[in-house]
């Protein structure tokens, strides 16, 4: 009888030990007041969506100037964009990769292959609501061009106002021969204003 008592005394004094060891840790005391509780949101507005739908910004290109440069290898292009809407038009000013930009074509002549060449003139990183901005760049000469055309050029990740409504705006061309012909004649400077920003 002794013995078992002894026993079941020293397994009693060891259980504790051991359930606690391998027991989960307690846990914290945590007043529920100070937890600060989440609104019933939906999980559409806590995570926006991607920026989509219509803007309110629109874009047009509105004149073109072409200067042939001092030493004759190459034409300056002053670009001027209008925004007659209503909501700025936003891009991203980084280089050659920007989201907004103006992009050239120049689709050369036929007898040199009828080839376009493309090259980004410059990059728009706004232009608000009711202004119009120039943007400047150069283009390589050559006296076989057949049209030089300015455009607005949106990249694939454009920021949602780098869009607008209306697309047949947003690019204004000229003829390569009446830029040569102006310049013959002494003109330092060929300028044509698109017919919607009359």
């Amino acid at each position: 009888m002794k013995l078992q008592t002894k026993l079941m005394l020293a397994v009693a004094a060891l259980a504790p030990v051991y359930s606690s060891a391998l027991a989960d840790p307690l846990p914290v005391s945590v007043n529920p007041r100070s937890i600060p509780r989440s609104p019933d949101v939906p999980r559409s507005v806590l995570v926006p969506a991607p920026a989509t739908g219509p803007c309110r910004a629109e874009l047009g290109l509105d004149r073109v100037e072409i200067t042939r440069s001092a030493d004759g290898a190459a034409y300056n292009l002053t670009v001027t964009i209008g925004n007659t809407g209503t909501e700025p038009a936003t891009g991203v000013d980084g280089g050659i990769s920007g989201f907004l930009g103006i992009k050239v074509d120049m689709q050369m002549e036929a007898t040199v292959g009828g080839a376009t060449r493309t090259q980004q003139l410059a990059d728009i990183d706004v232009v608000h609501a009711g202004t119009n901005r120039t943007f400047s760049g150069s283009i390589p000469f050559n006296t076989h061009y057949r049209t030089i055309t300015a455009r607005i050029n949106r990249g694939p990740d454009a920021p949602r106002c780098a869009y607008d409504a209306r697309r047949s705006n947003d690019g204004l061309g000229v003829l390569g021969s009446a830029v040569r012909a102006a310049h013959a004649a002494g003109s330092a400077t060929y300028v044509r204003v698109a017919p919607w920003a009359t």
